[in-house]
């Protein structure tokens, strides 16, 4: 009986178009949209349809039904100073938008709206208002937004371009992984944050910075871990002997916008202190190439009509005193040159070391007899020896412009010692055949010869010469550096070989301009010849 009745009052129900406030019953009204009045039976598009056995927030709230497209869709119906008013809610859908998020969406506005149970304040006046406040709200957030965008400082350009690895301004790829570690240093060094990082370099030469596993695996890590201040190294024999500060460790440099960077604010930082000619320089090219980054990138932080860059160097730019005696202990060799009866001498005693010093000998070998600098020579891969047209490709140079070296006795002497080393090293472990470099570390973990990826990474890749040179010092007992072999190299073409600029150019490929300007330092005894000749021609004696 008790169920027949229960069918009976759900039938009573749907004909008074109600139904018990549940999402269940709510899902699961039907109706046929039929009604009969005096002139027969009609079909409504539509029916409004009373919820019952309400809680108090949900008072008034009816849903209207549609014919064609099934849809229930909620409403309050309320009261207020005498009127009959609706307040749209939403499309009901059972298990995303119910009696329950109708309740959490009316309850703010009950609460504000009405006063002892009567709607004091229209709802809808009140949702219309609260609309505009928080359209004002989403522009002065996109205000802000769009200042803060304006306003980067900068150390959060140092944050963003550390996180971009420092990519090139006006071309694809980052910078080389020497270039990293200098701009790291300057930017971000003398502080705990470098002993984080790695730096390496992909096939084509492009620098990365990578984490070690003990530490940040992000920058965002290590920014929050060292915080601007935090960190800092500020005396090392060693990491820190001149007392530095990095920029993102110098408030009152690090905190201005960098829209408004002038040349002047660039040149107080860049020279203060007792800092060397060497590293203003340095300093300044690290700032410049910063400035280019926020320059060109995307998100626009100079805005779309940036001025001239800050650390330029003309048009009113930077200008760097040189100091009249160079801090650089360096600088004492800048106009040494190895002399041909020297490079003799140099290259037996580099033979002789091959055995104790390996590929950090041929490596310098190498350089003697082209000119090449240091890093291109070290980043020369087995593939890039063509054997068949009797070559070597220098890949990554400088300026990326690809370079060759012909074969000659001597190089090809290196290059088969190159690959007995390796026999001799490594015997005939199938992993070492990944191996890519030309002068591979002698380093290199026997514990991971194993690995593929570890044999053909940046890893296994000479990276210093540095011993190998002084002790050819010592023991020869002459001063000079390894950039001493291009100078020697460049000089010798020019006064020995008798070659133009523009011949030279070819082999060593710079440029005639550059050649004349920075290698071309003839020693003693050239000197003394084109004396005698002017002697001879200018003032007829001998």
């Amino acid at each position: 009986m008790s169920v027949i009745n229960e069918k009976e009052k759900k039938a009573e129900l749907v004909r008074r178009l109600a139904v018990v406030a549940t999402d269940h019953s709510i899902d699961k009204f039907e109706h046929s949209f039929e009604f009969e009045d005096n002139n027969g039976v009609i079909t409504k598009q539509d029916i409004i349809v009373t919820l019952l056995e309400l809680p108090p927030i949900l008072k008034g709230l009816k849903f209207r039904y549609y014919k064609k497209t099934k849809v229930k869709s909620l409403f309050l119906s309320f009261w207020h100073n005498g009127k009959s008013l609706k307040l749209p809610i939403g499309h009901f859908q059972k298990g995303i938008f119910g009696l329950k998020e109708v309740e959490e969406y009316l309850k703010p506005i009950v609460n504000k709206c009405k006063t002892k149970g009567v709607w004091s304040i229209d709802p809808r006046k009140h949702l219309a208002q609260e609309l505009i406040k928080k359209k004002r709200r989403e522009e002065k957030s996109i205000e802000r937004s769009k200042k803060k965008k304006a306003d980067k400082i900068v150390n959060d350009m140092i944050e963003l371009a550390c996180a971009e690895n420092f990519p090139k301004t006006k071309q694809d790829g980052t910078v080389s992984a020497s270039s990293l570690r200098v701009f790291c240093l300057y930017l971000i060094g003398y502080n705990k944050r470098t002993d984080h990082l790695i730096f390496t370099e992909d096939d084509e030469g492009y620098g990365l910075i990578r984490f070690k596993p003990e530490g940040p695996q992000s920058f965002p890590e290590l920014f929050k871990k060292y915080p601007p201040g935090i960190g800092v190294i500020a005396y090392d024999p060693h990491k820190n002997p001149n007392k530095e500060r990095s920029v993102y460790d110098s408030p009152d440099f690090a905190n201005k916008k960098i829209r408004e960077l002038l040349p002047g604010d660039v040149e107080e930082y860049v020279n203060r202190g007792q800092r060397s000619y060497g590293y203003k320089n340095n300093l300044l090219d690290t700032l410049s190439h910063l400035w280019s980054f926020a320059r060109y990138h995307q998100s626009k932080p100079l805005g779309k009509n940036p001025s001239f860059n800050p650390c330029r160097r003309r048009d009113g730019g930077i200008t760097i005193k040189r100091n009249k005696k160079s801090k650089f202990k360096g600088s004492k060799y800048n106009k040494i040159i190895f002399t041909p009866d020297q490079l003799i001498l140099i290259e037996n005693k580099l033979w002789d070391l091959v055995d104790r010093f390996c590929w950090r000998a041929l490596a310098l070998l190498f350089i003697m007899f082209t000119g090449k600098r240091i890093e291109e020579t070290l980043k020369i891969k087995i593939s890039d020896i063509d054997w068949d047209n009797e070559e070597v490709n220098i890949r990554l140079t400088k300026m990326r412009n690809p370079e060759k070296v012909d074969f000659d006795p001597d190089i090809i002497k290196i290059l088969n010692k190159s690959e007995e080393l390796k026999k001799d090293k490594f015997g005939n472990l199938i992993s070492i055949n990944s191996l890519k470099w030309l002068f591979p570390s002698p380093r290199i973990d026997p514990r991971k010869l194993h690995d593929d990826a570890y044999v053909r990474s940046d890893q296994t890749r000479l990276k210093r010469l540095d011993t190998c040179m002084r002790v050819v010092k010592e023991e020869l007992g002459f001063p000079g550096s390894m950039k001493t072999f291009r100078k020697a190299f460049d000089t010798g073409a020019i006064h020995k070989a008798k070659l133009s600029a523009e011949e030279l150019s070819a082999v060593s490929g710079q440029s005639p301009q550059t050649i004349h300007k920075s290698y071309d330092h003839p020693d003693k005894e050239t000197r003394k010849e084109i004396k005698r000749k002017i002697r001879l021609k200018v003032f007829n004696k001998v």
